[in-house]
């Protein structure tokens, strides 16, 4: 019989306030749950088993997911929360203890639940004051703080105003394909082959580091391989089934978004033709930039300056081609005669 593996456990998801009322009606619920655990009646519960200790656990649970949520980590804290403390913590039932003990021990284990619980509205009186002078930062205003790259705050600042949060995740993972698009120039091909070629660890076209030694080859591959991995596990099963969980799941995805096209954005050409000019003067020349740069292989470049099929600019002069490239960013010019062999860098 094979052994199927459990799911793993949801994330936690702590829970966001978004306007004071919110926060006025969890301190309220929150109060009745310590007013229900003060009238509790101990030596009820002990000699009669009334039951109703769980029914005041079971509020107080109840109250946890309506509040904060069902996967927030005050959900999880109580629900193995009993009224009690000391050595007697793990079962009471079965101890020799007299009576007068186990009572003694779950009214101090009163005092301690209530003393959590007030904790909770003491966190959530901190909550609304700051709601209410201003200092805890809108969406809008959280994400300008963060500095969301610019195209993937086009593409999610809206839908995250309104609450689409894995809309905004989507549209932003297309976003950052369409970018590497954009940089690399390579419009004809699309997710994992497209970031495969561009960040290639041997002939890149976009390039993180000058790739000089083993650890600059080993950023780049390791980079190629974040990028494979974003497009396939956030994009495209975007693109089939939209993707759903917790919010503060999709926005720590656009924190990883933003970070991959910041680093688009930074990374560099190992060589870059700007611009080919071959022939004997201004007046005579040709262009043979797009002939060149299709010449470009591993960041490199062997060219013999001639004639091109079928063209000569100036018929029986000698002619030179001008080359402005740029390698790893840093701007250059070179020249070569007719018949000469242009090497870059």
């Amino acid at each position: 019989m094979s052994y199927k593996k459990p799911p793993p456990p949801p994330p936690i998801e702590p829970h966001i306030f978004r306007d004071v009322s919110e926060i006025d009606r969890a301190i309220e619920k929150l109060k009745r749950r310590i007013d229900e655990v003060t009238r509790l009646d101990i030596r009820r519960v002990v000699l009669e088993e009334s039951g109703d200790e769980e029914v005041v656990l079971s509020n107080i649970r109840d109250t946890m997911r309506e509040v904060f949520g069902t996967n927030s980590p005050e959900s999880h804290e109580y629900v193995h929360t009993r009224i009690q403390v000391g050595s007697s913590y793990f079962d009471l039932s079965k101890t020799d203890m007299r009576p007068t003990e186990i009572i003694e021990a779950k009214e101090k284990g009163k005092v301690y639940v209530n003393t959590k619980l007030q904790g909770l509205i003491d966190r959530l009186k901190e909550k609304r004051e700051e709601l209410t002078d201003g200092t805890i930062p809108k969406p809008q205003g959280y994400f300008q703080q963060i500095n969301l790259h610019s195209r993937i705050a086009d593409v999610a600042n809206d839908l995250l105003l309104d609450g689409h949060y894995w809309e905004a995740v989507f549209n932003a993972s297309k976003a950052l394909v369409n970018y590497i698009k954009e940089r690399s120039g390579k419009h004809d091909l699309d997710g994992a082959p497209l970031v495969r070629t561009v960040f290639s660890r041997n002939n890149p076209i976009l390039a993180f580091n000058d790739l000089s030694d083993q650890t600059d080859q080993d950023e780049q591959e390791g980079m190629m391989h974040l990028y494979e991995g974003t497009i396939l596990a956030i994009r495209n099963p975007g693109g089939h089934t939209f993707p759903e969980g917790p919010a503060q799941r999709a926005l720590e995805y656009l924190n990883l978004l933003s970070l991959l096209a910041y680093r688009v954005q930074e990374a560099l050409k190992p060589l870059e033709i700007l611009s080919a000019r071959y022939g004997a003067d201004e007046q005579h020349t040709i262009d043979l930039t797009q002939q060149i740069e299709l010449m470009v292989e591993k960041g490199k470049l062997k060219y013999v300056a001639s004639n091109p099929p079928g063209k000569d600019p100036h018929y029986g002069v000698r002619k030179k081609l001008t080359v402005k490239y740029k390698v790893y960013g840093v701007e250059s010019t070179k020249e070569v005669e007719e018949d000469q062999t242009l090497i870059l860098p």
